[in-house]
């Protein structure tokens, strides 16, 4: 069991620690060494403790069920009974409700130490700006439907993201949006050269896990000169194209951030791995019209169609919006594709990089 040592009192007298100093502590064992704390502090240290607690695990989900699974919630019924302090006992029953907020019920039984939520995948690129080095969640649950493919990382996003790093031109100063996210590593590695970052999916837990992966390595860099924390937006590809049976598609209200037909335009749109099915590509066409901003430039890596079902309609679908104009090149730098070949070897990618015109004077005379 990890001590509680200066570093975890540090943190716990830390009025807002980032999501990445709480993600060291947990993966060092460091709610062990408090849940024991729990029991023998008392007065001024018991209150700083829950206190802690409290924002801890409003921020951390993984946290929430580690501590649960700890015996941490055998800690707080001991509180409660014993303290005889109501102040105490409503700060304890706030830790309860801030684990609640992640579907831990209440009381959880313990179960063996140790961290119970595996640790985020580390992501590590090198290029002329600099080395860029990440930590990214999966989400934390099992993939049951279509739905669910943001729930893990796919290689053409690793793909992607080292492009984008060792030519961190396209997208220096730039609005950028990345369209069907997943777990957003391509958008995370455009933020460290664009002017501003906006992540965008469909799924609420992979938007929540979207972020979940934004805190993790922005919050604590939000005060670097010139870096905005990155956005995450609601966007439903297939609101931007009609659907020929409306019917037959299950619509739900958009939040009201959402990015919308007719809303916000960007200097770069990003994309990977996000056609699954031929309607994705009609539809991701159009999002691609719609949101780019005239003169403006979209980067999209995609697995060979040999691969990928769908990415066969993907070409003509960009063909039919006349804005439109693109290229595709297959990947080949062994600098982009170091270590993905390892991850898939089966699988080739296609870069397509797609202009945005005024169709308005591109177009022929009448």
């Amino acid at each position: 069991m990890a001590a509680f040592d200066d570093g975890i009192a540090a943190l716990v007298a830390t009025a807002d620690p980032s999501l990445s100093d709480l993600l060291d502590m947990r993966l060092a064992g460091g709610y062990s060494a408090v849940i024991a704390r729990l029991s023998s502090a008392s007065g001024a240290d018991l209150e700083a403790l829950l206190i802690f607690l409290g924002v801890a695990l409003t921020k951390d989900g993984d946290a929430a069920h580690d501590f649960a699974g700890g015996g941490g919630h055998a800690a707080l019924q001991r509180i409660m009974m014993r303290s005889g302090d109501e102040a105490l006992a409503a700060l304890a029953c706030e830790v309860i409700a801030a684990s609640s907020r992640h579907g831990v019920s209440f009381p959880s039984p313990a179960a063996l130490g140790g961290a119970i939520r595996p640790a985020p995948t580390p992501y590590a690129f090198d290029g002329p700006a600099g080395a860029l080095a990440l930590r990214l969640r999966d989400v934390p649950k099992r993939q049951t439907a279509q739905k669910d493919t943001g729930f893990i990382m796919w290689p053409a996003a690793v793909v992607l993201a080292r492009f984008l790093n060792l030519k961190p031109e396209n997208v220096a100063g730039k609005a950028v949006l990345e369209i069907g996210a997943g777990l957003g590593l391509a958008g995370f590695a455009a933020v460290p050269h664009a002017a501003h970052v906006t992540l965008s999916d469909y799924n609420d837990e992979v938007l929540e896990n979207l972020r979940y992966n934004a805190a993790l390595n922005f919050e604590a860099r939000a005060q670097a000169p010139g870096l905005k924390f990155p956005a995450v937006r609601f966007l439903d590809f297939h609101e931007f194209r009609p659907i020929p049976d409306p019917d037959a598609v299950a619509k739900r209200e958009p939040p009201a951030d959402a990015i919308v037909p007719g809303g916000d335009a960007f200097d770069v749109v990003l994309g990977t791995d996000m056609i699954c099915c031929d309607e994705d590509a009609w539809s991701a066409a159009a999002v691609i019209a719609q949101t780019l901003k005239v003169g403006g430039v979209a980067y999209l890596c995609l697995a060979d169609p040999r691969n990928r079902y769908g990415v066969e309609s993907f070409p003509a679908a960009l063909a039919a919006q006349p804005e439109l104009t693109f290229e595709v090149k297959r990947v080949e730098d062994p600098q982009v594709m170091q270590d993905v070949t390892e991850q898939a070897r089966y699988l080739d990618w296609n870069l397509f990089t797609v202009t945005r015109h005024d169709a308005a004077a591109a177009a022929p005379p009448a």
